[in-house]
């Protein structure tokens, strides 16, 4: 924190400088995948230019755990391989093999969606594959990008995410978690030394 700057001062010029530092990789990815590959994914740019609102507020959110920015970093960086890669292949696989593991598949979804690279992730593997998910689900017309078994859940909880995660940086310098957060920057006491 900068001394002698308000919190909200402080939050909105990061977010800020976050937000336009986010938006030039998320513009080179859509330019590359639409224009440079020529993958057509309708509407598929919306999730990426959310995400990238959503995404500051998660980690400011997230950075709350943690006493270290290293350990902070590592932790987000194992977050966004196991969500943003793993994740949508995993439950993607699941969904399609038989109607048990489509049943399991649709429930993980459901885990991830509050992580916001899940939900682009997702939402993007789901735009890009509707007509195999119309096939799968026996639709005889086919889905739109935002349409329920597509990515309207992906969308909603990118949307939702940004005013949620900025609750909770705001309950945090409140202080309202401080007993749980200090469950995890926990200093060892007396007590402790002599078990």
């Amino acid at each position: 924190m900068v001394s002698g700057a308000s919190k909200p001062a402080y939050w909105l010029g990061h977010y800020i400088g976050d937000v336009v530092f986010q938006f030039i990789p998320c513009l080179v990815s859509i330019v590359c995948i639409e224009w440079i590959f020529k993958i057509v994914v309708p509407y598929a740019w919306v999730l990426f230019i959310i995400n990238v609102f959503t995404n500051s507020a998660f980690i400011y959110a997230l950075s709350f755990f943690f006493e270290k920015e290293d350990s902070g970093s590592l932790t987000v960086k194992m977050i966004y391989f196991i969500f943003g890669i793993i994740g949508p292949i995993v439950v993607g696989i699941l969904q399609i093999v038989n109607d048990s593991t489509k049943k399991v598949g649709d429930i993980l979804q459901w885990f991830g969606y509050p992580i916001p690279i899940y939900s682009l992730s997702g939402g993007y593997k789901a735009i890009a594959n509707k007509e195999i998910i119309a096939l799968i689900n026996k639709v005889s017309t086919p889905y739109s990008s935002f349409d329920k078994p597509i990515a309207l859940y992906p969308l909603l909880y990118l949307i939702i995410g940004i005013p949620f995660y900025w609750f909770i940086v705001f309950l945090f310098e409140r202080n309202v978690f401080s007993s749980i957060a200090s469950l995890f920057t926990r200093q060892p006491n007396n007590r402790d030394a002599l078990l």
